[in-house]
């Protein structure tokens, strides 16, 4: 014999049975929606747009990517930002900074100088192989109680880099860039033109060190030296505005 069901638990069922029908139906209809929601994106993206044209307020932004860089390491590392959903981002400039997260202590061969490089932590280092580096980069000192004269040169940072936009069909460069984009005092970094990143689309930046960044100290007395890595970590900053329009479905 078959098992009964009390009416009221019955219908206490059947009411389940319809709620789940309804939610099904409108899980359904949300992912339909999605779907084309992604589907016009993808065919605005296609499109060329003038950012006049663009519906939606214009708020400053600025995303950035951070990037470990171990030390002893000039093998490439990457990072990525993914723009918000609420309008895309157009970017006017892009520019770098670096900072010393680990330094070491050095001892030269002879033993006559010893020099702790951790007052370099926390600190950006300058501008990559320029003029401006000579003079933020070497230090001659004259140590008076062991008369020592000594020297140090902080770490330098030379590298290529390139940068992708995961949403783009197109590349933004055919090669790593050779070059420098730490931070400047002149018109560098400015796009020739607005950059235009779709909302949702993620942005990549590897940047490949062409050696690992060091420190050195000198003793000039004993013609004796010592070097050793430095830990950094190399920011990306892409400088513009976002277009919010916010999703109606």
């Amino acid at each position: 014999m078959g098992q009964q069901i009390h009416p009221a638990i019955a219908a206490e069922l059947r009411k389940l049975d319809r709620k789940f029908s309804s939610l099904n139906s409108q899980i359904t209809n949300l992912n339909m929606a999605l779907d084309a929601e992604r589907k016009q994106r993808e065919q605005l993206e296609k499109k060329s747009v003038h950012i006049d044209d663009m519906p939606g307020k214009q708020l400053p932004f600025h995303y950035q990517i951070n990037i470990a860089m171990p030390a002893g390491s000039s093998s490439p590392s990457s990072g990525t930002v993914t723009v918000s959903r609420d309008g895309p981002f157009i970017a006017r400039r892009m520019y770098a900074s670096c900072i010393v997260t680990d330094a070491p202590v050095l001892t030269t061969n002879s033993g006559a100088v010893t020099w702790d490089f951790s007052h370099f932590e926390n600190r950006f280092i300058p501008i990559s192989s320029r003029p401006e580096y000579a003079r933020w980069g070497f230090s001659n000192m004259y140590d008076s109680p062991t008369g020592v004269r000594r020297s140090y040169q902080p770490p330098v940072l030379d590298f290529e880099w390139e940068y992708n936009d995961g949403g783009s069909e197109r590349n933004r460069q055919d090669k790593a860039i050779s070059g420098d984009i730490l931070a400047r005092f002149d018109e560098d970094g400015y796009f020739m033109n607005n950059e235009i990143f779709a909302a949702g689309t993620t942005i990549s930046f590897r940047i490949s060190p062409l050696r690992a960044p060091v420190v050195t100290v000198y003793d000039i007395d004993n013609d004796d030296e010592a070097s050793g890595n430095v830990a950094l970590l190399f920011k990306v900053t892409l400088d513009g505005f976002k277009v919010l329009q916010p999703l109606e479905l």
